[in-house]
């Protein structure tokens, strides 16, 4: 057996001395079972199906994470669209079917087929990844180069498809954990009574605001809380509230994604719960960006007006461009930021949710705190 084993660490040769010779004894320790040690890394298979599992996020390919988010301009009817306004979500359908995405914004959507399968190659069969445009609706994008079709641009930048048991593809690559994750821990959901709320009404829109919706509830009852409150809702958000608090220590950012409940009413339909988990994965990715530059707050103020139906208003419920850029500054002196994320779904029972439903929240929160160590809690219904 062999293998490399490497670090992140920087430091003098003592402290590498030092860390050579921990990493020897545990290499040399025959009591460590080499099998518990590798019980929870990924197993990668090459796929010639879609899994038959629901898929619960699409995101971009992470290389597009690595600049800024107006790198990539995708033109659609003469429009420009970024990464700040565009999004990609799943396309529901039957888990018989093969898989669909969208390219999705304020004005148009642009569906997408993966199409997995085998090509002989000199008498040999190699498995191949295709996209297919099936929505009658040209796109270029421009990155830097020659503009190219928005199909062959998603044939060489693959998107990554999440799925409700935490396993992922990227191209043919289907990636997924040895162990299955746990349900979510109980104390990890925070129930309340959602008085005077429509549970079909998820955004609070724009001013004058829709007072029984979700969002506006939930605001009011965090508003004290934090320094700045800003109403992210829409194509492209980061999610649709984030709250800051600049503490004298340390930064910390909240994330609340919300969903409204399908048909207004508190029940087990899982339904309720695939997508905004996905968004609460997704959100994942601005720890990094946040930690690599100031894209998070570009974003916040590239933002800033909230447009509905050719009306506008303010997304700052809570503080001010100035509070914000004091914030930016408090970041760029490399203060401590802490971030968390929500899922808030009054459709939920905590006292009666079912076994499926804290399974998927059980995976979500597993992702968040393996890869990020961001901890998931939800708000539900009592």
């Amino acid at each position: 057996m062999s293998g490399k084993i490497w670090s992140y660490l920087r430091g003098n040769l003592n402290e590498l001395t030092s860390w050579c010779k921990d990493v020897g004894n545990k290499v040399a320790n025959e009591s460590i079972d080499p099998n518990v040690v590798l019980k929870n890394t990924l197993e990668i298979q090459k796929i010639l199906t879609r899994p038959q599992i629901n898929p619960i996020m699409v995101d971009w390919n992470p290389d597009l994470y690595d600049f800024s988010e107006n790198r990539f301009e995708i033109i659609v009817n003469g429009i420009p669209y970024d990464l700040s306004n565009s999004e990609l979500i799943c396309v529901e359908g039957d888990i018989a079917n093969p898989l669909q995405f969208a390219f999705d914004t304020s004005e148009v959507s642009i569906v997408f087929e993966i199409e997995l399968g085998t090509i002989n190659t000199d008498g040999q069969n190699t498995p191949y990844y295709k996209i297919i445009k099936r929505t009658n609706i040209d796109a270029v994008v421009n990155h830097g180069g020659t503009p190219q079709s928005i199909e062959s641009f998603f044939q060489e930048f693959a998107p990554t498809i999440w799925f409700a048991d935490g396993s992922q593809l990227f191209q043919n690559n289907y990636i997924k954990e040895k162990t299955e994750a746990d349900v979510i821990p109980l104390d990890s959901i925070i129930s309340d009574n959602w008085e005077g709320v429509n549970l079909r009404h998820e955004s609070q829109d724009i001013s004058p605001y829709v007072q029984d919706s979700i969002q506006y509830y939930f605001i009011n009852k965090i508003k004290n809380d934090f320094n700045i409150i800003y109403d992210d809702d829409g194509k492209g958000e980061i999610a649709d509230i984030v709250g800051i608090k600049d503490l004298p220590t340390h930064i910390e950012i909240h994330l609340f994604h919300l969903k409204g409940a399908l048909r207004g009413a508190v029940c087990n339909d899982i339904n309720n719960f695939y997508y905004v988990c996905g968004q609460a994965q997704k959100s994942l990715n601005w720890k990094y960006k946040f930690r690599k530059g100031k894209d998070f707050f570009d974003h916040l103020f590239k933002r800033k007006v909230k447009l509905l139906n050719g009306a506008t208003c303010s997304r700052f419920i809570k503080g001010t461009e100035e509070d914000l850029e004091n914030v930016l500054v408090a970041a760029k002196w490399e203060k401590e930021t802490k971030f968390l994320i929500y899922i808030v779904q009054p459709a939920l029972s905590k006292a009666n949710a079912s076994r499926d439903i804290l399974q998927l929240l059980g995976n979500t929160h597993h992702y968040l705190h393996t890869l990020g160590n961001v901890e998931l809690v939800v708000y539900s219904n009592v």
